[in-house]
């Protein structure tokens, strides 16, 4: 309310009375003096009652001491789930005012802050470490899996004695490929498996070398047998006898080191 317009001389108005450690709410005329002046000044003057209790609400709401614990929400492992949690972090922690932090080793070695209040009732424990992952169960040397993002299949032949990662091979390619960090990016990389090809997927021939033995060169021909009983066989030449798609899955391998047979994406 402007100072030279409302209340003017002999106006009626309601105020919040604060006097003796209460907050009731009164009504007076203006009357020029310094208390009203006062009052004016702190903006303690309004037209109606209603205003005038609506305002001792707002005071008492202020002052009413809320517990921390019931307005933020506490610091817990799930804060490492986030999306925006950096992959360098190990640890996160709470200040005393509520505000969070990603750490690395200690605060000074690198910290970020977490966007958010939290609660801070218990700050000076309020440290956590990140929970250490560990690779799947279905990340085994000689397994296949499939990367998501380059939409390939790959073969995994090493993994760290952390289980943390993992290196693969790509066939077709002259180069291993890491798995990179379980906090950045592992999602990425799916479970695998190898099938035998249906007749309509089997190649009519093809060139092959023994698994694990790549100077050991074959010629593998799709053939019917209709005196066993699988009569769609391939027929091995330097073998000179016949296999059933099944076999050939665990004795050869293209010459680009891809299986023979379809591999798969598993749905977890």
């Amino acid at each position: 309310m402007a100072r030279n317009t409302w209340p003017q001389f002999s106006d009626r108005y309601w105020y919040v009375d604060w006097t003796f450690g209460t907050l009731g709410v009164e009504k007076a005329c203006y009357s020029e003096t310094s208390a009203d002046d006062d009052r004016l000044n702190i903006r303690n003057c309004y037209r109606t009652k209603l205003e005038a209790e609506q305002a001792k609400d707002r005071v008492l709401a202020a002052l009413r001491p809320v517990p921390a614990h019931e307005t933020f929400p506490k610091l817990t492992v799930a804060i490492f789930d986030r999306p925006d949690c950096p992959d360098w972090c190990d640890a996160a922690v709470v200040s005393s005012c509520g505000i969070a932090y990603w750490i690395e080793g200690n605060f000074e070695t690198a910290h970020q802050e977490i966007p958010g209040q939290f609660d801070a009732s218990n700050w000076r424990n309020s440290l956590i470490k990140r929970p250490a992952k560990q690779l799947p169960d279905w990340c085994k040397v000689g397994a296949w899996v499939y990367d998501q993002d380059g939409d390939y299949f790959c073969k995994i032949i090493e993994i760290f004695g952390d289980r943390k990662s993992f290196t693969a091979t790509r066939p077709g390619k002259n180069y291993t490929i890491g798995s990179g960090d379980l906090n950045y990016g592992f999602d990425k990389w799916k479970p695998a498996r190898l099938r035998p090809w249906t007749f309509e997927e089997a190649p009519i021939d093809l060139k092959v070398h023994r698994i694990g033995n790549r100077e050991r060169i074959d010629v593998l021909e799709l053939s019917l047998n209709f005196c066993r009983e699988e009569p769609l066989l391939v027929f091995s030449y330097a073998e000179k006898k016949y296999f059933s798609f099944s076999d050939i899955l665990t004795i050869w391998e293209l010459l680009d080191g891809s299986p023979c047979g379809v591999l798969e994406v598993v749905e977890e």
